[in-house]
This record gives structure tokens, C-alpha cells and sequence, in this order.
């Protein structure tokens, strides 16, 4: 999905110049991927399966944030803005605020979990005579598990900050909604 993103750091330029000319010229993506892309994300709900819809999102994270600024898009923008005020659509964007509040929810209270857990395994391994007293296989263990919650709580923390920042970029475009969205 988002192969047509170019890559900023990357060096070819030719290569970003297409990807970005394959993007921004295309006039059914200027028109549409805005709310395609919310339409889909609201639909990962029910389709995906649970562990893997923060992935997929992240993916639409990037592509929703790389459109929003840019001027080419701005048809998408202003279609999101008065399809806002559609009953339908405002019931999808509604639905689409209020999963994200829930995702950033859910990865904020994960990510905690997670480190009071790698706080409990340090602890644990501070105290060294308990520590070396330990089966081998035990300790190995623990320090399985200690990296792998690490890595988990770090991309919880990801997930979450582009959540929130989605939350931040995208609830500032529909200014007729906040009596809607007060309201969930």
C-alpha cells in the first residue's frame, strides 16, 4: 500500500520523482483516496484479524499523512470536508475517530503493561544471587521474554504516537463535527 510513498531518504532520485508523479498526478486518487482510505481503515475493524489491524493501520497512517499537506490533494480534502456533512459519511468519520481513540486506548494501556512487566524482569535480575540461582534454561527464559515484551512496548509506543498524531491531523479538517464527536 505504500510503495507509491516515496521515500524520502532514499537515493535515487528518479525513483521518488515517479513514485510521487505516479501519486500525486492520478486525478481518482486526488479525488478519492482521502476517504477510501478512512472507508478501509474503519473496515480493517471487522475484516482483520485482531493482531494484525494495528499493522495495516500504520500503513494508511503513512499514506493519509503524506497526502493531507499536499496541494494535489486538496480535492480529497475539500470532498472529506463537505461529504463530513453527509449524514453517511459523518457516520463513518465518527466511526473513524472513535476507533482511533480506542486503538491509541488500547496501545497506551499495553505499552504500560509492558513496562511495568520489563520493570518486574529487571528487578529480578538485579537481585543477583536469586538471579544465578536460577535454572539456566529458567534465566534464558526471562531474558526471552524481557526482549520480547521490550520489543513489543516499543512498537506499542509507535503505534500509539502515529494514532495520536492521525487523531490530531485528521479531527482538524471537519469543523462541524465536534458536536458529533463530543458526543461518542
Amino acid at each position: 500500500m505504500t510503495v507509491f510513498i516515496p521515500n524520502e531518504r532514499s537515493q535515487s532520485t528518479v525513483a521518488t520523482i515517479n513514485r510521487e508523479a505516479a501519486l500525486c498526478s492520478n486525478l481518482l486518487a486526488q479525488e478519492k483516496l482521502g476517504s477510501a482510505l478512512i472507508r478501509l481503515f474503519v473496515d480493517i475493524e471487522h475484516t482483520a484479524q485482531f493482531e494484525h489491524k494495528f499493522q495495516y493501520r500504520f500503513h494508511i497512517f503513512e499514506l493519509l499523512q503524506y497526502i493531507w499537506p499536499r496541494q494535489s490533494f486538496k480535492l480529497s480534502k475539500l470532498s472529506l470536508e463537505v461529504r463530513c456533512r453527509e449524514e453517511d459519511t459523518t457516520i463513518l468519520f465518527t466511526r473513524f475517530v472513535k476507533l482511533l481513540l480506542n486503538d491509541a486506548n488500547f496501545l497506551l494501556d499495553e505499552a504500560l503493561h509492558n513496562l511495568q512487566e520489563i520493570k518486574k524482569l529487571q528487578v529480578e535480575q538485579e537481585d543477583e544471587e536469586t538471579w544465578n540461582a536460577l535454572d539456566e534454561n529458567v534465566r534464558q527464559g526471562k531474558l526471552k521474554t524481557l526482549s520480547d515484551l521490550k520489543r513489543m512496548c516499543t512498537s506499542h509506543n509507535i503505534l500509539s504516537y502515529e494514532t495520536v498524531n492521525c487523531l490530531r491531523y485528521m479531527t482538524g479538517r471537519c469543523e462541524g463535527m465536534s458536536e458529533d464527536l463530543t458526543q461518542m
